[in-house]
């Protein structure tokens, strides 16, 4: 998002951007973690060979020495964006986030699916979480078999039609990779406060009853993933409503406000059948 909002207003500037297959901490120090211990483990996935690079030595200090000392740009930074392709233990390059992308592979719903949630109800606080798929809090879409492979890479978008009983909720879009042989890997996902999917700097409230369309980017969390043969796309489409989270019971209020006591009736959303998410594919 920083990224592509400074080169908007200086389409000059001298950024790079080097998406990995890191989390929060790994970004700082990569494979080696603070005891020095060796891991390449992630999410359930052995990162890429090509991945499992000294960010600090082989990035960071060059990336110094070439700002402040007029020193060799990192080999690493060929273009604008960099990114590991993960499953083809490979690096590839474009010219801006939006490149990464040259084609859409689309996720239908197919038809209308009500989804109820009641969110006065914390009874699934006490067990482990449903994972990958818990259709309590969504609604599946899912691909057939896909013939050949596939190079997803870039901005996952959706386009998003419904009926709901609230002036609010909090959504997320979940996709995963399941492989041939039924495992599941996670791709990166999409949250936000429905309110907010048109701007992020003023809330819109939803009307109840009345069909509402949004249309969304990813714009935190870009992909890069090769999509075996044989593999299906599973996209979860669903409601908030974990543990850790804030819940937004939908009053329209300050959700920060809202307490259980504001939950009502359960939560009802009617996803309507022209809803999709299309998965950014470079051929």
């Amino acid at each position: 998002y920083y990224f592509e909002q400074h080169l908007r207003h200086n389409p000059r500037a001298a950024h790079h951007l080097l998406l990995g297959p890191y989390d929060h901490l790994q970004a700082q120090r990569c494979v080696v973690s603070a005891l020095g211990d060796t891991s390449v483990f992630l999410a359930g996935y052995e990162l890429d060979r090509v991945a499992q690079v000294d960010l600090i030595a082989d990035l960071r200090f060059q990336w110094f020495d070439h700002v402040l000392n007029g020193g060799p740009k990192p080999a690493l930074l060929a273009d604008r964006v960099v990114y590991n392709l993960m499953g083809a233990n490979a690096w590839r390059t474009a010219p801006s986030l939006s490149a990464m992308a040259t084609d859409r592979l689309r996720v239908p719903l197919g038809r209308t699916r009500v989804l109820t949630v009641n969110l006065a109800d914390r009874s699934d606080t006490a067990g482990p979480p449903r994972w990958p798929i818990d259709s309590t809090t969504g609604v599946v879409l899912r691909t057939d078999a896909l013939p050949e492979g596939r190079d997803v890479s870039g901005l996952m978008t959706g386009h998003l039609e419904f009926v709901t009983n609230k002036r609010d909720f909090d959504l997320f879009v979940a996709p995963y990779e399941q492989t041939a042989d039924g495992r599941y890997l996670s791709l990166p996902p999409y949250t936000m406060r429905a309110s907010h999917v048109q701007s992020l700097r003023s809330r819109r409230l939803l009307v109840p009853g009345r069909p509402t369309v949004l249309d969304f980017t990813s714009s935190l969390r870009p992909m890069g993933r090769r999509i075996g043969r044989g593999s299906r796309i599973v996209i979860v489409l669903g409601v908030l409503k974990g543990a850790a989270q804030q819940i937004n019971y939908g009053t329209g209020r300050d959700v920060s406000d809202e307490s259980i006591a504001d939950a009502g009736a359960p939560l009802r959303i009617e996803w309507l059948k022209g809803t999709y998410v299309d998965l950014p594919v470079r051929r």
